[in-house]
């Protein structure tokens, strides 16, 4: 036995037996003689001649003090360090989640706020904003590296002081000439010969872009530039990485949907219009009928602007991840727009985007469509529970996940079995052909259906069991036996009835085919079937014996017994 020290575990001591260390260890807690008790038994490797430990009992243990280690300020390093670390895309990422109220109101996308002195100074004498912005990002920072909040904040707020102050300088000096607005031919004259070229040509766009406000004005506005590109190969590959950047933050999540796209009926008609987008499909009446849209549809039939392409089809994942719901008053219109994209998004899958990460979207999807409220909602037009049953397999076509198609099973089954399927199916007002023929098609259902398989088979059998009671307190069977005719008009009776699926599988149809089987041994059955009339079908055979015994191996007869009698 070991008892807790100041510092660490100290053997107390040794027993022979496991019994006594351990009630002594027990003792000792009872009776607060330590802070803590261990019992450990020692092992004899004999191959190596160690002894090897194994807790069989521990509780409490030492009071150990974890020194918290002191930074130094030259120990925090973010990972922006200087002003130009604040154009990257990461960097750019994490300013329009802290200003993303800011961005919205003022119609901004990033690009635009790191280029534009007039915008910045504006901010700078709202000094509020910029220091709530600056405490986000340092809170989210220090969470995730285990820094101090205030040293961030400092370095920060160094940072962006630093970086603003670089672009009023850049703005006094001129360095974009004001008669390169609208053509990145001219501004390119004024950027070839600086170090950071791409810097000019985005002060130059966002300076056009200055002109209107919203993504719907500005993105035909900026694609336009497209026209007035410089004839240098190195110049026109800065531009178009820059109209490429400019694109990709106005369709990104931080933009508004509507703005973009234009008026739509609901989040799943504005994802089916993104996909089309994504595949370049122009033929969409929303495409063509917006001259943005269009433009850039044309650009990715190209393979051209692969970032907004990117941003585009992120945004549909993120969306489809996301909990507001496609269709938010019509559950029914929600199920078919989201078979409709998971068949789009198919399309998709590439080197933008991978087919496991469209699968993960939906299967996500698909959990909020099986919540209990989401599936009531879809039930709530079936007035009967054969109905709901059948709402349920419906819905269950639509989605994918086997532990979402596991949780209709959980709704299924209570339905199944509870007392007012049983009234429903029981009741000898309804023929009980009809009856039984409708429990075994919603069987069949779930038998072609992607539950799991150990859930298929629970309602599967329940169908049977259902389906079992109904035929005998109808007598089906027994009817059949008693009727006044061969047993070959007997066996046909049966087989027609497995033929027509109205029997569920298992017990029901076993017990079918049982019947036939036993009738076929009757060493009368071949000549008492010559003289049975029938009607065979296109490409049967003409002889009442071969078409019987086609039959017979059609409906699996005798597979079915010997299933049985192997179980």
């Amino acid at each position: 036995m070991i008892r807790a020290g100041d510092t660490g575990w100290v053997l107390q001591e040794a027993f022979a037996e496991r019994g006594a260390a351990l009630n002594a260890a027990k003792y000792a807690l009872l009776q607060k003689t330590f802070s803590g008790a261990k019992v450990i038994k020692e092992t004899c490797n004999l191959a190596t001649g160690e002894y090897l430990p194994i807790t069989v009992f521990e509780e409490g243990g030492p009071k150990v003090v974890k020194h918290k280690r002191q930074l130094r300020p030259e120990d925090v390093r973010l990972p922006c360090a200087t002003p130009s670390d604040l154009y990257g895309s990461k960097a750019r990422a994490a300013i329009s989640r802290v200003l993303e109220d800011t961005l919205k109101g003022e119609g901004l996308t990033t690009m635009e706020l790191l280029h534009r002195a007039d915008v910045l100074q504006s901010l700078q004498s709202r000094g509020t904003v910029m220091q709530h912005a600056v405490q986000k990002w340092a809170v989210v920072q220090a969470s995730a590296e285990n820094l101090p909040v205030t040293e961030i904040i400092k370095q920060l707020n160094d940072l962006v002081s630093r970086g603003m102050a670089r672009v009023f300088t850049e703005d006094r000096a001129g360095r974009c000439p004001k008669d390169a607005e609208g053509n990145l031919g001219r501004a390119w004259e004024a950027a070839r010969a600086v170090p950071e070229p791409n810097y000019v040509i985005n002060c130059a766009i966002a300076r056009t872009l200055s002109k209107v406000s919203g993504c719907s004005k500005k993105l035909p506005l900026l694609l336009s530039l497209m026209d007035h590109l410089p004839g240098e190969e190195r110049g026109q590959a800065v531009c178009l990485a820059s109209i490429d950047d400019f694109a990709a933050e106005m369709v990104s999540g931080r933009a508004s949907l509507a703005d973009f796209l234009g008026a739509q009926p609901d989040l799943g008609a504005s994802l089916t219009l993104m996909v089309d987008l994504f595949l370049g499909n122009a033929d969409n009446p929303d495409i063509a009928g917006r001259p943005g849209l269009k433009q850039l549809a044309g650009f990715f039939v190209n393979d051209g602007l692969p970032h907004s392409r990117k941003a585009i089809v992120t945004r549909v994942l993120q969306e489809l991840n996301g909990i507001k719901r496609l269709s938010p008053d019509d559950i029914n219109r929600e199920v078919a727009l989201t078979r409709s994209l998971a068949k789009r998004m198919v399309l998709c899958q590439g080197p933008m985007v991978s087919l496991e990460d469209i699968v993960s979207a939906f299967e996500t999807r698909s959990v909020r469509l099986t919540a209990l409220e989401m599936a009531e909602e879809y039930m709530a037009a079936a007035s009967t529970p054969d109905a709901r049953i059948e709402l349920l397999l419906d819905l269950e076509d639509n989605i994918i996940g086997s532990a979402s198609k596991a949780r209709l099973v959980n709704y299924i089954l209570p339905i199944l079995t509870g007392p007012k399927m049983e009234r429903l199916f029981l009741d000898a007002h309804e023929p009980l052909l009809r009856r039984l023929g409708c429990l075994a098609a919603l069987q069949g259902r779930v038998l072609a259906s992607g539950f799991p398989e150990t859930e298929k088979g629970q309602v599967v059998e329940a169908f049977d069991v259902l389906s079992s009671r109904v035929e005998e307190e109808g007598q089906l069977f027994q009817s059949i036996s008693r009727r006044a005719v061969s047993g070959a008009e007997k066996a046909l009776t049966m087989l027609r009835l497995l033929d027509a699926k109205v029997l569920t599988e298992g017990t029901c149809a076993t017990r079918a085919s049982r019947h036939i089987l036993q009738w076929m041994r009757d060493p009368e059955f071949v000549s008492e079937l010559g003289e049975v009339k029938f009607s065979p079908g296109p490409g049967a055979s003409e002889n009442p014996v071969i078409w019987f015994r086609d039959l017979v191996a059609k409906t699996g007869v005798q597979e079915r017994v010997q299933a049985a009698k192997a179980d």
